[in-house]
This record gives structure tokens, sequence and C-alpha cells, in this order.
């Protein structure tokens, strides 16, 4: 799976993805950073199309394999130092992943009825 995150944020951002097999380029490392629109207009050939010397401007394609057993799978803003308050702020989310294993079991969900 291929993501684009964009930022349209007044502040640098950069995606994390946690219990996920990712390769490091989509990693998302504290300094890896989607800079804001405004940040480094006119200061590069490349401004405004992806990543630029390991910072990326306006968006930055994330690449998420998803080939592992079943999970659940946060990603948050991990920005150097704002981790905390942009989680706090609402800058994370989740999605799951299954797998034949998960689907194998006596559990309740989409794809099977439970009676209560």
């Amino acid at each position: 799976m291929e993501i684009r995150q964009w930022n349209e944020l007044p502040v640098p951002v950069s995606t994390h993805l946690h219990g996920g097999k990712t390769p490091p380029e989509s990693d998302g490392y504290p300094t890896d950073l989607i800079l804001t629109k405004g940040h480094g207009r006119g200061t590069s050939a490349h401004a405004g199309h992806g990543s630029v010397g390991g910072r990326s401007h306006f968006f930055k394609d994330y690449r998420y394999p998803n080939e592992q057993r079943a999970a659940t799978l946060w990603y948050h803003d991990h920005r150097m130092d704002f981790t905390g308050p942009q989680v706090y702020k609402g800058l994370a989310g989740l999605y799951l992943l299954r797998d034949e294993v998960e689907d194998s079991l006596p559990l309740p969900g989409a794809r099977r009825r439970c009676r209560l």
C-alpha cells in the first residue's frame, strides 16, 4: 500500500507507523519532515515536488507493504520533540491487518456473526 501524506498544517510533520514491517525510507524518523507549503519557497528547484535533502515539501509518499501477521498498526506525527502534544491533539490513527490465523479464531468481527 502506498499513502501520500500531505501537510497542510502550519508546522512540519513526520508520519511514523508502529507495528509495521516498513522500509527505512517510509519509517517517518523524527527529522524526516514534510515541510509546510510556505517553507523554502523559491529556495530549491524541487520545492513543491517531493523529497529534497531528506525533507519533503508539502507531501511524502510512504510505502507500507503490510506483508506480515495480523496486527493493530497505529501512526502518528513523529516530529522531534512534538510527538506527545501532536498525538494529544489528534494527529494519530490506526488500521487493522488481518490474516488467515486471525480469521480462523472464534472472534467476533465484520466477517462473522456473534451471538450475545
